[in-house]
């Protein structure tokens, strides 16, 4: 079995996520020299830089490529089985794809960088459609505990990957109006496969992007917010921290499910470059960026912003625009990284998935909601946003055992996970238990994507809600 993306599920680093411009450490430069920030019109649209005539150069033109297509699904095998059949199509033997691994290999390559539009090595490796090459298989539901208290169920309508959330509950009802450009429901797995997966790539199914990137109303929010972060910038304001990055997109668009999504998509195209909210490298080494509308070259205007923070290979806006002190600096993929898990979280622990939705019933999104079922406490009230919390782990927990190289960057990760659906649910007003966990795995153990075996050998850590170890 091979194996989302990104959600990492979610993680962006060198140990198991594509590392973002200037992930891996090396060895530190000579000290920056000083710098002026250089803005080069190139279209009409303004982007806000500051002030000051800009030296006499010539604009290259900027040549933006589109995203490369999505490939065309392939149509699903739709086989019935019990579970355990399914527990034993789980316990098979790995299969490794060697020229996959190798893709891998390069994709992880420390401090590597290219433009959105270089998606043939700049593939995530997604656990839900690398698990195995051939189509997916439907397969019956996991056996799940029964509510914590009788819910009257008025439909019969949910399929059984969408039964996982609700336990039978109605999902939430859709508000009278909505705000211009929101994301009122998603599917849970397919946003999950598009927050694993760089931008183009194949494994994203066309409608996912269109629906999460794309769709004029969520991708306008994204590059209103990616000016707003750069006038903040240029204004020689502090870094943004998480939630102040978040509050400019609630003040957008009044949906926190729509903010966080927007959050996520313009931290990514920060971190790893993108062809739809544009954000383009120009030069590595000034560093020069293009916004499509302007060419800008990135210098220190805050005592806190950070052009190269220790370890990195080249100069990076990124620390710039964003607190180094939130995440740390040893990826910037770890913002994008936090806003998916908080984005899951918030919807899924809402209920406000798609009706017909969350149907992707495959062999690993099976082994996801086996593992999640197994992780939660029975002592535990099994609430919305505790199944949400426990599937979230579980994708990490996928993720991070299977590409993890070290376990102090898988442990980094999960907490970023963890800060993650803690943000996502307290915007809920839905504060995690004090009994709830979250279990960090070994790196590099292929054998915990089969939960028909018992995962806590693989468990290193064991984390409370507030990330830390629990006793």
């Amino acid at each position: 079995m091979r194996w989302f993306s990104r959600l990492r599920w979610f993680r962006r680093t060198p140990a198991f996520l594509p590392p973002a411009e200037n992930a891996a450490p090396a060895e530190v430069s000579a000290p920056l020299a000083e710098a002026e920030v250089d803005v080069v019109p190139v279209a009409a649209e303004k982007t806000p830089v500051v002030e000051g005539p800009p030296p006499a150069v010539t604009a290259t033109p900027i040549v933006i490529e589109p995203a490369v297509p999505a490939a065309a699904a392939e149509a699903p095998i739709i086989i019935d089985v019990t579970p355990a059949e399914t527990a034993e199509r789980i316990a098979e033997p790995v299969q490794f794809d060697e020229a996959a691994a190798r893709a891998r290999t390069t994709y992880f390559t420390p401090a590597r960088y290219a433009g959105a539009s270089a998606t043939n090595w700049l593939l995530s490796p997604d656990m839900m459609y690398q698990l195995r090459r051939e189509a997916p298989r439907r397969l019956s539901a996991p056996e799940m505990r029964p509510a914590s208290e009788p819910v009257r169920v008025e439909h019969t309508t949910q399929t059984p990957a969408l039964a996982y959330f609700t336990e039978g509950s109605e999902l939430a009802e859709p508000p009278q109006s909505a705000p211009r450009g929101a994301v009122l429901t998603i599917d849970p797995f397919q946003l999950a496969v598009y927050f694993r997966n760089a931008e183009g790539s194949p494994s994203v199914p066309a409608e996912t992007a269109r629906r999460y990137l794309t769709e004029p109303g969520i991708l306008a929010l994204g590059k209103s917010l990616r000016d707003q972060a750069l006038e903040n910038w240029s204004s020689g304001k502090p870094p943004l921290s998480a939630r102040g990055l978040f509050d400019f997109a609630l003040s957008m668009v009044p949906h926190a499910g729509t903010a966080l999504l927007a959050c996520h998509n313009v931290t990514k195209a920060f971190s790893r470059g993108g062809a739809a909210i544009t954000w383009l490298k120009i030069d590595r080494a000034r560093p020069e960026y293009s916004s499509g509308a302007n060419n800008i070259i990135a210098a220190p205007l805050h005592p806190a912003g950070m052009l190269r923070p220790g370890g990195m290979l080249y100069p990076s806006i990124f620390y710039l625009l964003f607190s180094a002190a939130e995440l740390g600096t040893s990826d910037p993929g770890d913002w994008y990284r936090l806003f998916a898990a908080a984005s899951l979280a918030w919807y899924t622990g809402s209920l406000r998935v798609d009706a017909g939705g969350a149907a992707d019933t495959s062999i690993a999104a099976n082994i996801e909601l086996l593992l999640a079922s197994r992780m939660m406490d029975t002592s535990v009230p099994s609430t919305p946003e505790y199944r949400s919390w426990a599937w979230l782990n579980a994708l990490g927990f996928l993720e991070q055992a299977v590409y993890g190289r070290s376990q102090k960057r898988v442990a980094a990760a999960a907490r970023v996970d963890l800060g993650g659906a803690v943000l996502g649910l307290s915007e809920l007003a839905r504060n995690p238990g004090e009994k709830w966990r979250w279990y960090v795995p070994h790196p590099g153990v292929w054998a915990a994507v089969a939960p028909a075996v018992d995962f806590r050998p693989y468990v290193a850590e064991t984390l409370n809600s507030a990330g830390g170890l629990a006793k």
